[in-house]
């Protein structure tokens, strides 16, 4: 029967007690059946294959296993490494936008700055009260430019139309 309790606040003294040659076969096995566990904290994990090399009987060659665990901690550096240069990437994206967006609102607020709106005698040059005009006089304008563009096509279709029935 196995008496002997490790935890993690006393495995390092059963492991240097292990390396020295010290430890009882009850205090082997219990570093054998900490090591199998899921929770060894990462600081120990370097241990880990060779607890799991003596407690197989010593049938694998350790080397193969610390290198097993090498590769494996390497993958999980690459994905962290990737996800890392991701969030870092999708973060700069997202300041490149806010930084166009606030530009953009402020740039075409000092493009018009210097405009006035004049209703009868009254002249207004406060840009945050025509800005709402001067919006509407753009958006008109590209109303009545789509228009204009709507019948040149429907002209140059017609004369095409004509075109070909002239040659029928």
């Amino acid at each position: 029967m196995n008496t002997t309790i490790i935890t993690k606040k006393n495995v390092r003294n059963y492991i240097e007690k292990f390396l020295d040659g010290e430890t009882s076969n009850a205090e082997e096995q219990a570093l054998y059946d900490f090591f199998k566990n899921e929770d060894v904290p990462q600081s120990l994990q370097e241990y880990a294959p060779m607890f799991a090399w003596y407690d197989g009987k010593m049938e694998e060659d350790p080397r193969r296993l610390i290198e097993e665990n090498r590769r494996q901690s390497r993958i999980i550096r690459i994905r962290l490494v990737r996800w890392s240069i991701a969030a870092a990437a999708m973060v700069a994206v997202m300041v490149s936008v806010g930084i166009a967006l606030f530009t953009d609102s402020t740039s075409s607020t000092s493009i018009y700055d210097g405009s006035y709106v004049k209703v009868g005698n009254t002249v207004n040059s406060n840009i945050n009260e025509i800005m709402p005009e001067i919006e509407a006089t753009i958006a008109h304008a590209d109303d009545v430019e789509r228009k204009a563009l709507e019948t040149y096509r429907n002209l140059q279709q017609a004369e095409n139309e004509i075109e070909q029935k002239g040659r029928q």
